[in-house]
Formats: C-alpha cells, sequence, structure tokens
C-alpha cells in the first residue's frame, strides 16, 4: 500500500516527526528534570535544621537587653544562615515550578501512548475505527465524513462532502479515471491514515470556519489548516488554507 492519501495535497507543509523519536526525546527530557529534582530535594531537606539554628540566634538576639551585640561569631553565622534560608526558599518555589512542568510533560507522553494503546474517539480526536458518516450539520461531521467516505472508496459522498471548487480540483488529479479506478486509488492512499485530530477551531464568518487538523499516519504526524464553508444549510470541505 501507498503511503500518501489525498488529503496530502490539501495540508499546508508541517513538520513530520517519527513519534518513536519524539517518545526518546521526551524520556531523556523526563530523566533529567528528575535529577534535578533529586538535589534540590536534597537541599531542601537542610532547610529544617537551618531554619532552627536561625531561630535560635533570633531568639538570642531579642533576648539582649544589653546595649552590646551579639558575639561577631554568633551575628556572622546568623547572617549566613539567614542567607542560607532565603537561597533555598528560592529552591523550594524553583522545585513546585518543576514539579509542575514534570507533571504536564507526563501528561502529555501519556497522551500520545494512550492514542497507540488504546485510543479512545473524542469531539477533537476520530481514530479511524470510529469514522462514520457524519453528515454535515457542522464543519466537524463534514470532515470526518469526508474521511470516512474517502476510507471506503465511496465518491458519492467523498464528492457530496465538498464545495464544487473543491470537487474540480480533486477530479482533476484523477483526469481520465474511471469511478472505479479513483474509487480503488482512493482507499488504498488512505490506507495509513489512522487518525484525525482537531488542533484548532477558527470562525471567520458565518460561512466560514477554519480547523487546524492533525493527521496521523505511520509513525508521521501531517498538520494543516482545513477550510469549512457553509452551503445552502451544509457544510462542506472547500480545501486548505494557503
Amino acid at each position: 500500500m501507498k503511503s500518501s492519501h489525498p488529503f496530502a495535497y490539501m495540508l499546508l507543509p508541517g513538520i513530520v516527526a517519527g513519534l518513536a523519536i519524539w517518545v526518546a526525546v521526551e524520556h531523556q527530557a523526563l530523566l533529567k528534570r528528575t535529577r534535578e529534582h533529586q538535589i534540590l530535594e536534597r537541599q531542601l531537606h537542610q532547610m529544617a535544621d537551618i531554619a532552627a539554628r536561625d531561630q535560635q540566634l533570633s531568639n538570642l538576639l531579642a533576648e539582649a537587653n544589653a546595649p552590646e551585640p551579639l558575639p561577631r561569631d554568633q551575628f556572622m553565622e546568623l547572617l549566613h544562615l539567614r542567607g542560607q534560608a532565603g537561597a533555598l526558599s528560592r529552591q523550594q518555589t524553583d522545585l513546585d515550578k518543576a514539579r509542575e512542568e514534570n507533571h504536564q510533560a507526563r501528561a502529555v507522553l501519556e497522551r500520545y501512548l494512550n492514542t497507540l494503546t488504546n485510543p479512545v474517539a473524542t469531539a477533537d480526536y476520530w481514530p479511524r475505527d470510529s469514522w462514520t458518516n457524519s453528515g454535515y450539520a457542522s464543519p466537524e461531521a463534514a470532515l470526518q465524513t469526508v474521511f470516512w467516505a474517502g476510507y471506503n472508496g465511496d465518491l458519492t459522498n467523498f464528492y457530496a462532502s465538498m464545495t464544487d471548487k473543491a470537487q474540480e480540483g480533486f477530479t482533476n488529479d484523477y483526469k481520465g479515471k474511471s469511478n472505479a479506478e479513483i474509487s480503488a486509488r482512493l482507499m488504498d492512499d488512505t490506507y495509513n491514515l489512522l487518525s484525525a485530530r482537531i488542533l484548532g477551531r477558527q470562525v471567520q464568518d458565518d460561512n466560514t470556519v477554519l480547523l487546524t487538523v492533525e493527521l496521523e499516519e505511520q509513525n508521521n504526524f501531517q498538520t494543516g489548516t482545513m477550510i469549512m464553508t457553509n452551503v445552502g444549510g451544509e457544510w462542506k470541505f472547500a480545501g486548505p488554507r494557503l
């Protein structure tokens, strides 16, 4: 089977990266963050002892009613411990921030791994097995109908999902081919299309919506913006935003 699909000409050039490489890079980044967090954790354990010593010296200073100051060695130790406490307090803030970044990175990694092991359809994520003839009541429904019709070689619904101009552009690419040949090529070309994810939705006006879509193939992702147009109360695919 061919790895390209008929929607490739509709997509803007995007960054195509292997998911396995992406996972490896994210894993290395997480390991680095974990090592940094362990160092910070060890430093923060020192805060309790430092804070106790700082409080002890502060109490001595407060109890000193005589005009003479603390002995120089105790006074310098007090300043040193207060400086350490301030630095460790800032490290605590950095650690909290790093923990949140680590949590977010793990969430992103888990989302991608779940799409491989347990793909579940949502309003914005459509694994191939979930594609249906969704009709034309919304931009998203019309776009999913395009994918479903293409994968099943259903030229009737495939053409019905597109504006006249988009149909013309598609038929020009298959000029001289019979409907049976076009249908077979359509199914062949969409074989490796595994899922579609809506990344963004921008309303241009009452009749135009831009859908930013990520298409997943075998270890590859392509991203482009689809123009969806309302024609006579039904949404149709009008082509890519160039």
